[in-house]
């Protein structure tokens, strides 16, 4: 009876430790370090404008949380778009930019290139301040 008791609170805490883990890396963001180029051909991204590019899938209630917050964040400017890739329509273009969970932001610069990664549902006061 006690051996239970132990694994059961060893497993209690192992989840806890988890959840505390995922919850610290929920809106981190990243600098890309190796240039990264964004094809905008066929998504929606006007020439000359910098983009907040929500990665999402099916089913993903994060991911409209997070593509609320960057359609929040590029209405209130004129030199961003918003664009949503679903992950299941576009595995080679996930692929290429590395993108290893949803939601994942990326904030490309007017010339195309990547230059932040959000994980997780970011805040409209990162992305703002991420956009200069």
């Amino acid at each position: 009876m006690i051996e239970r008791a132990v694994v059961l609170a060893v497993l209690v805490v192992l989840i806890a430790a988890a959840a505390l883990l995922l919850r610290r890396r929920e809106g981190r963001v990243q600098p890309v370090e190796d240039e990264v180029s964004f094809d905008r051909h066929g998504l929606g991204v006007r020439s000359g404008r910098g983009a907040l590019v929500a990665i999402t899938a099916p089913g993903c209630s994060a991911c409209a949380t997070a593509w609320n917050v960057l359609q929040r964040v590029a209405s209130a400017r004129d030199d961003v778009d918003a664009l949503a890739v679903d992950l299941a329509d576009r595995p080679q273009l996930v692929s290429q930019l590395g993108v290893l969970r949803v939601p994942t932001t990326l904030v490309v610069d007017a010339a195309g290139t990547v230059r932040h990664r959000v994980s997780g549902v970011p805040t409209a006061a990162v992305l703002t301040d991420l956009l200069g």
